[in-house]
């Protein structure tokens, strides 16, 4: 497999540790795999995300914008900061109570939009491809956590300003055939740009030497196919990526 070029090679933190960086956990235990509702394509078309103006918008612009798109009431908004990394997150629900969406602010400036699917609202990484085609690329592999082992599957688009993320705990997989059916857990949508651009906004608690090692380490170009991916396994005594 080719190596990373250099102008690319940066932008991999988008998925590394992502709950941990972006805010974002799984608030009951993950499905890894089912059958999806309906999904359709229009969750990604440009013009719709372009209703947001990352580097611009302030928080009341980016809530008035989500009343617009949702149809939702300026009651169901709540924020949250943190002072210790001078982040601001806006956080709503839509109005079919299918996902969660969180606006992310560092320093003021408007950053980045998290979406977290919910349980049984979730779709495929299949429906995600047939939607946006292939990425440019991906990272799969098995690392250690605190209470259980993950499997991680991302997916990125620096040109289209995606980054699409899948995490299981427990149960890994042992082969890449059922990699199309599993469930997507997080989207971040971002301004597209270039690879520098993308790591900035899409963390949101700071940038750690470790992890952009890490990063650069797990992420691998698009091998062609979903059945063509390896899955690599950081479990061993002495894995190719130390785990930061």
């Amino acid at each position: 497999m080719r190596p990373l070029t250099s102008r690319y090679s940066r932008h991999v933190l988008v998925f590394l540790l992502f709950p941990i960086l972006t805010g974002c956990y799984p608030s009951a235990p993950v499905t890894a795999i089912g059958t999806p509702p309906p999904f359709s394509c229009g969750n990604f078309t440009v013009p719709y995300w372009q209703e947001f103006r990352f580097g611009v918008d302030s928080p009341d612009e980016v809530i008035e914008t989500a009343i617009r798109l949702w149809g939702i009431n300026r009651e169901q908004f709540t924020l949250s900061e943190s002072s210790r990394d001078d982040v601001l997150h806006v956080r709503w629900e839509d109005s079919e109570g299918k996902r969660v969406y969180s606006a992310g602010f560092r320093e003021g400036e408007f950053h980045k939009v998290s979406v977290n699917f919910k349980s049984g609202r979730k779709p495929t990484l299949s429906q995600v491809i047939d939607c946006l085609g292939f990425p440019e690329y991906f990272a799969a592999y098995e690392a250690r956590g605190v209470e259980k082992d993950s499997f991680v599957l991302a997916l990125s688009y620096p040109e289209k300003g995606f980054e699409i993320y899948h995490v299981s705990f427990g149960a890994l997989p042992k082969s890449t055939t059922d990699l199309p059916a599993r469930l997507i857990d997080y989207l971040s949508v971002v301004a597209p740009g270039p690879p520098e651009q993308m790591v900035r906004d899409v963390y949101s608690y700071g940038h750690l030497p470790s992890v952009y090692a890490w990063g650069l380490c797990v992420l691998r170009p698009w091998p062609g196919s979903m059945e063509a991916i390896e899955i690599e396994s950081f479990l061993g005594a002495d894995p190719r990526c130390k785990q930061p």
